[in-house]
């Protein structure tokens, strides 16, 4: 007996479909069409193979999308497109390679930035931006090194502080300024001012020691040569020379310690140039390390000035300084204001130190004041404690003065001593037999700086280190 469907036709097989249609094959699909295989789709639409997408269209293979469109391979991009490859991006665009940026962009490689861009190497910054190497900032910015700060500028060495300040060493402090020694490599290009002066010259000298790199400034003294040290000519009385220069050089770190200390241009040296400075340091980020002095006082306090105590100079020096700290505050908040006292040394002599022994040799006539006080500080501290504190993140005034307080007539008889002289050659007088008025204390307390752990020590303890005076029993 042969199967007979729903209207009575005989079918020479069981292929019937759901609406009585006759089917060669049992390829019947859920509508009842007839199907001569079993490839038929979810809508029973006849297929050759059981390429079927999932609407039911036709598929030469099984490469169907998941919009059923027809695929000649498996490369089916997240929206169905076919693709020869399994190059597909995330928004199904067909790709010869797997080289597929975060939006579908074909690539010839993997250099894709997070924007899709195609990038010929794998140096894509984080906004897509093609790079030939992989130094990139965090803002996409081109470096042809991996030196890049966190704010993504270009560095020529990896030497980058947590805020992005440019440093060509590793010597990097935690707030991102050049170290400049304790255990620190070097910092940038180290920029003194006056560096043919008494202090300047001891700093390049402990600078070179330390090996930074060094450029120094000279106004009318001409500077010996020198194949490590780059010269500069500098008047600071030019804001613009001044601008240009710290431009061009770009330090990490400026001392300051250039200055006219009588007419002419006193004021226009001393104090405008030093605001000149403190203006174009805080222009280019540099460092700054402002060099005052201990006259700024009219020197009638009881005790030792402290940091907070402000100016009240009663000389033409002392207000040039004055206003070079009042200059110095308004250009440049962050810089480092550093007063200190008389400046002596042996290797040269200082010119105040010479001034006394020319009385002590009975050279001069001229006498040493009982009642000026004052703390004599060895240049080789005083140079050492400024490249500690170019390290550092002290901002304001800063005492750096010798540990220990003496007259200008006890300070005369104690070099005369320590060279050999007989000391009783030393005449005193009192401040106001001087034609010119001037500060009788001006002693500093230098607590707060001892503190902080540099290294000043009094006058004594210096001169009997070297082997000048008596060692203490």
């Amino acid at each position: 007996m042969l199967p007979t469907g729903r209207r009575g036709r005989r079918e020479p097989t069981a292929a019937i479909g759901p609406h009585g249609r006759r089917e060669p094959t049992a390829a019947i699909g859920p509508h009842g069409r007839r199907e001569p295989t079993a490839a038929i789709g979810p809508h029973g639409r006849r297929e050759p193979t059981a390429a079927i997408g999932p609407h039911g269209r036709r598929e030469p293979t099984a490469a169907i999308g998941p919009h059923g469109r027809r695929e000649p391979t498996a490369a089916i991009g997240p929206h169905g497109r076919r693709e020869p490859t399994a190059a597909i991006g995330p928004h199904g665009r067909r790709e010869p390679t797997a080289a597929i940026g975060p939006h579908g962009r074909r690539e010839p490689t993997a250099a894709i930035g997070p924007h899709g861009r195609r990038e010929p190497t794998a140096a894509i910054g984080p906004h897509g931006r093609r790079e030939p190497t992989a130094a990139i900032g965090p803002h996409g910015r081109r470096e042809p090194t991996a030196a890049i700060g966190p704010h993504g500028r270009r560095e020529p060495t990896a030497a980058i502080g947590p805020h992005g300040r440019r440093e060509p060493t590793a010597a990097i402090g935690p707030h991102g300024r050049a170290a400049l020694q304790r255990g620190f490599g070097m910092g940038n290009t180290f920029l003194i001012t006056g560096g043919t002066g008494y202090l300047g010259n001891t700093l390049i000298r402990h600078a070179r020691a330390r090996g930074l790199p060094i450029v120094a400034t000279f106004h009318r003294q001409t500077p010996p040569p020198s194949t490590d040290i780059t010269w500069y000519p500098l008047d600071l009385r030019d804001p613009t020379a001044v601008r240009r220069l710290i431009t061009e050089v770009q330090p990490a770190v400026i001392i300051h310690t250039a200055f006219r200390q009588y007419e002419p241009d006193l004021m226009a040296i001393t104090g405008e140039g030093a605001g000149h400075v403190a203006a174009a340091a805080a222009e280019i980020g540099a460092r700054l390390i402002h060099m005052s002095s201990d006259v700024i006082f009219d020197g009638e306090k009881a005790g030792a000035y402290t940091e907070a105590d402000p100016p009240n100079p009663i000389t033409d020096y002392g207000r040039a300084k004055a206003r070079a700290e009042e200059l110095v505050q308004h250009h440049h908040p962050h810089a480092a204001i550093v007063r200190t006292s008389l400046i002596y040394g042996f290797d040269p002599l200082d010119r105040h130190s010479a001034f006394a022994l020319a009385v002590a040799r009975g050279e001069r006539t001229e006498k040493l004041f009982y009642d000026e006080l004052r703390c004599p500080v060895f240049v080789d501290d005083l140079a050492a404690a400024l490249l500690d504190l170019a390290q550092s993140d002290y901002r304001g005034v800063i005492n750096l003065a010798g540990a220990e307080t003496l007259s200008r007539y006890e300070w005369g008889r104690l070099l005369a001593q320590a060279h050999g002289l007989d000391p009783d050659r030393i005449v005193g007088a009192l401040s106001a037999e001087s034609p010119t008025p001037r500060p009788r204390n001006c002693a500093l307390d230098i607590s707060r700086a001892l503190g902080l752990g540099y290294r000043l020590r009094g006058a004594r303890e210096v001169l009997r280190t070297m082997g000048r005076l008596p060692a203490l029993d």
